[in-house]
């Protein structure tokens, strides 16, 4: 079985860090790889490599046996964390675009997801809310016959019933010939469509196996193995509303308090906030009461609208 990555000793700096300490990796088709760490860890540094858009200092680093370059492109379904469709255009325009783009491309495929989400193909990208662009880059990006899909972040800007969307999405659409590599941050998220595991921190690999053995030989899922409790979340949520930042109301819900009376939050929003700030405090390696303490302060910082 041909991998379809393989980096030995990849070393890439930036003036103010170095992004990746000498990475080994290999990666076989036919997996679906989640790529995960905490922000700032290497993931999107990895992911760019790859693609070509940045170059390593040292090491070597190949995609289906080439060099990072015009050959791998044509293999390759990139997603990047920022859209980058054309405002101007419309969908039916992107289509064709990519079909020109991409021998690979399959629009009956895209239409048939754009049906099912009830898309107009007609509607222009400029006039569309940011979780429906991401979608309409998802669909294109899925709708390739690539041999690698490299994808950043697919799920880390969109609320948590378009991250199902999403990750349906991805394994119902994926060449199974070829490999998925997600890379995230929210590791609970992620974790029931993924074959491995590679979690990046401080710019090493300090876990690379499959997600079967890390169940079956550390009895865990893989969050509880990366150190994610999600206990912890909804502890923090008791604590953060004994305080008073979270104020409930009977057939309401809860909010996050501004001030004396503002009702800023919504529930689902409160409870999407502090478990984002405590999983990323718990891939940093931090205790218990730490990740209690963090999402206390990421809840105050959405108080008085700091953070809307």
């Amino acid at each position: 079985m041909q991998n379809l990555i393989e980096c030995h000793d990849l070393v890439k700096s930036f003036p103010s860090c170095r992004a990746l300490g000498g990475i080994n990796l290999q990666i076989p088709s036919g997996r679906i790889v989640g790529l995960l760490g905490p922000n700032g860890s290497g993931k999107s540094t990895f992911i760019k490599l790859c693609n070509g858009l940045l170059s390593p200092d040292s090491g070597q680093l190949l995609i289906c046996g080439n060099t990072p370059g015009v050959e791998t492109k044509k293999v390759v379904s990139y997603l990047p964390e920022r859209t980058y469709l054309n405002d101007w255009m419309n969908v039916n325009q992107m289509i064709r675009f990519f079909a020109d783009f991409y021998e690979d491309f399959e629009s009956a495929r895209a239409y048939d997801m754009l049906s099912r989400l009830n898309i107009n193909p007609a509607q222009r990208m400029k006039t569309m809310s940011k979780g429906t662009k991401e979608k309409v880059q998802l669909i294109l990006v899925m709708s390739r016959r690539a041999r690698l899909y490299l994808l950043d972040e697919p799920i880390g800007g969109v609320d948590p019933a378009a991250r199902d969307f999403i990750l349906n999405t991805i394994i119902s659409n994926y060449n199974p010939e070829g490999s998925v590599v997600i890379s995230t941050h929210l590791i609970s998220d992620v974790e029931k469509i993924l074959d491995d595991v590679v979690f990046i921190n401080g710019g090493n690999i300090v876990l690379c196996d499959s997600v079967d053995n890390i169940r079956a030989q550390q009895d865990k899922s893989v969050a509880q193995e990366l150190g994610v409790n999600v206990n912890t979340v909804q502890k923090a949520y008791r604590m953060l509303e004994k305080d008073g930042v979270i104020v409930s109301y009977p057939g309401k819900g809860s909010f996050i308090a501004s001030g004396d009376n503002a009702l800023l939050r919504q529930q689902k929003s409160a409870r999407e906030a502090l478990r984002t700030a405590a999983q990323n405090a718990a891939d940093c390696g931090l205790s218990e009461e730490e990740i209690v303490e963090c999402a206390r302060e990421g809840a105050q910082r959405r108080k008085s609208g700091q953070t809307l």
